[in-house]
């Protein structure tokens, strides 16, 4: 798709997620700058209205999650789903069936948050408990820079129709994806019980 990726990081003892999860109105207009624009919340007009008093407790207590957040400076997301399992991408028909694959998964999130809780495009939020980010690192870890680059194919791969791939296409965007995003979710493990929620937008 043609969004932007972006993913930030939550402490999964927070009471706003399971608030957001149960609460359709909050979700949208609380709990999404959070995990949106969580990077110079603080000095937006709304931070010091009423609704975010439970965000403004949420930065008490963690100051630097304005820094638990990435956002790829490219938008080749589904090329990097294609070059950790070009077999997986191929052979799954259609979508639904694609974001059961774990490639997807690590790079767009374990799961639907909730059907309510959508990005301003349209697209439903994801998230990935800390488990999961621990599974994440285990296989990026164990996956080579040359099998990456090897997968990389631009015939094969425009012929699947991945966004932003054709003939000018440059393996070195998604290689910087995979690295950054492996880096993050380090980061993101290292705080313990983070979850992290990704948006389209």
């Amino acid at each position: 798709m043609g969004f932007d990726c972006s993913y930030q990081g939550v402490p999964e003892s927070s009471a706003l997620i399971q608030k957001a999860y149960d609460d359709p109105e909050f979700a949208e207009d609380v709990f999404y700058p959070v995990i949106a624009f969580a990077k110079g919340l603080e000095n937006k007009y709304y931070f010091n209205e009423r609704e975010f008093s439970p965000v403004r407790e949420l930065y008490s207590e963690y100051p630097e999650i304005g820094t638990w957040n990435y956002r790829p400076a490219s938008r080749m997301h589904d090329a990097l789903i294609y070059l950790l399992n070009p077999d997986s991408y191929a052979k799954s028909n259609g979508y639904s069936e694609l974001e059961q694959t774990l490639p997807f998964r690590i790079v767009k999130g374990e799961k639907v948050f909730s059907d309510h809780l959508r990005a301003t495009q349209g697209v439903r939020v994801r998230v990935s408990s800390s488990g999961f980010i621990e599974k994440c690192l285990v296989f990026c870890s164990g996956f080579r820079l040359d099998e990456l680059k090897g997968n990389f194919d631009v015939e094969k791969m425009a012929e699947l129709g991945i966004y932003k791939v054709g003939e000018s296409c440059e393996y070195h965007y998604v290689e910087n994806y995979f690295v950054e995003l492996t880096d993050f979710y380090n980061k993101i493990a290292s705080l313990e019980n983070v979850s992290v929620f990704i948006s389209e937008d």
